[in-house]
């Protein structure tokens, strides 16, 4: 089977974008970068686009998780102490996180081996909503919360909220849609304030139930 045919029917992204996506140098075999767009696939072989896996009759596995603090999301962190694959039992440990929450985060994370899943719950152009609850270091002032509303300018774009409740002094609930790198933690610094306090409680319409540490499976059905 051709790369880009087996990249569509992962279920990906259209044969058109994943002959981008090969030329661009974002998809391996067995490890290996593959820019060549007429490149057959072998039964045995592993496609990945930017380092995840995709498959076309591998069992799709969606995992939740309610991530502690200090545990980092990037599984090929070789200086981290700890990372989310290792409070997978063993026969999840091949799962990928779907998207970013930092270190000192805390909350819902979502795990899985389903590239298309994957690739509309990271990708911005999906919109999907992720809410946190977020605490900070001194009192909110009014000039503040108008300005976390008005959105910030990032070098790499406008920084905007899909929406913003100020749920107590120092406490905030937060709908994003974007997935600018530590995008809580700047604005609310560029505004004249500190994050103290992270906790993601809903990706999709799936909203956080487990306790910290938990784990369990879920289906794509409870997330989009």
């Amino acid at each position: 089977m051709r790369l880009n045919k087996f990249i569509a029917h992962s279920g990906w992204c259209s044969r058109r974008k994943a002959d981008a996506l090969i030329a661009d140098g974002k998809v391996s075999i067995n490890g290996m970068v593959v820019k060549v767009l007429g490149t057959q696939v072998q039964d045995q072989d592993e496609v990945a686009v930017d380092g995840i896996c995709l498959a076309i009759n591998q069992e799709k596995i969606i995992v939740a998780m309610n991530k502690p603090k200090g545990v980092t999301c990037t599984c090929a962190d070789a200086h981290a102490e700890k990372t989310v694959i290792d409070l997978l039992p063993k026969k999840w440990q091949h799962l990928k996180p779907a998207g970013r929450l930092d270190k000192n985060s805390e909350g819902l994370l979502l795990l899985t081996n389903d590239g298309a899943l994957h690739q509309q719950l990271t990708h911005p152009s999906f919109a999907h909503e992720k809410e946190y609850a977020v605490t900070v270091r001194s009192i909110l002032t009014a000039n503040q919360i108008a300005d976390l509303k008005k959105g910030i300018i990032f070098p790499e774009g406008k920084a905007q909220l899909k929406s913003l409740e100020q749920t107590g002094e120092k406490t905030l609930t937060m709908v994003l849609t974007q997935g600018y790198k530590r995008q809580i933690r700047r604005m609310v610094y560029e505004v004249g304030n500190r994050v103290t306090m992270i906790l993601r409680v809903r990706i999709g319409k799936f909203r956080l139930n487990l306790t910290q540490g938990q784990i369990k499976q879920v289906k794509k059905s409870d997330i989009l």
